[in-house]
């Protein structure tokens, strides 16, 4: 009896430790990501991933490239041991296929995905170029339970989710990748103006 015990613990521990999860990504006309002029981008593409430790949205703040991500601690899903797929999630349209076989030893089942695009270069290239970006953070987009998929498509999107570009319907427009200054900063600095004028 002990040794049945045994074995049926052994064999969970090896079945989760093998669990295996897709994760597609499908863009369609009118549910998709243009430029910031409302246009179909012809460069660039499209990086879904997730932070090696759970991160606040503001870890996106101040970001200028695809390696300023990499650094905080982005992972591709493409960038995982053992997975299988080669989507093709470049720009323009199709953007369409999955990412199989990823352990969820390596994506934990409920963690955050973000769907990351760019106006230039490609995920090879680590986007090299681009000017323009958009971060999408889904709230159903999350790491699948053992396997099972996740679909990333940008129909369930609402504004909240659009955490830098612009909600368009069910399409998202890029926006500047260099951070300009906010108002609530152009803001301080006038009101900081204003009272060193009235103290001379």
């Amino acid at each position: 009896m002990k040794f049945t015990s045994i074995l049926a613990a052994s064999l969970l521990i090896t079945v989760s430790a093998n669990a295996a999860v897709s994760v597609l990504h499908t863009q369609v006309t009118n549910a998709q990501i243009l430029t910031s002029a409302g246009a179909v981008p012809t460069a660039g593409g499209v990086s879904i991933g997730f932070f090696s430790t759970p991160q606040l949205d503001s870890v996106f703040i101040g970001k200028s490239s695809f390696a300023d991500l990499l650094t905080a601690g982005f992972q591709d899903v493409r960038s995982l041991a053992g997975i299988s797929g080669t989507p093709d999630w470049d720009f323009p349209l199709a953007v369409s296929g999955s990412v199989t076989n990823i352990s969820t030893a390596l994506l934990p089942v409920g963690t955050q995905l973000y769907v990351v695009a760019f106006n230039a270069g490609s995920y090879l290239t680590g986007f090299a170029g681009a000017t323009e970006w958009a971060v999408i953070k889904d709230n159903n987009n999350v790491g699948p339970a053992d396997f099972t998929s996740k679909s990333t498509a940008l129909s369930t999107v609402v504004g909240a989710e659009v955490l830098f570009g612009t909600d368009n319907v069910n399409n998202v427009n890029m926006t500047s990748l260099v951070p300009e200054p906010s108002r609530v900063l152009l803001g301080a600095i006038g009101f900081a103006a204003f009272f060193v004028r009235r103290r001379r």
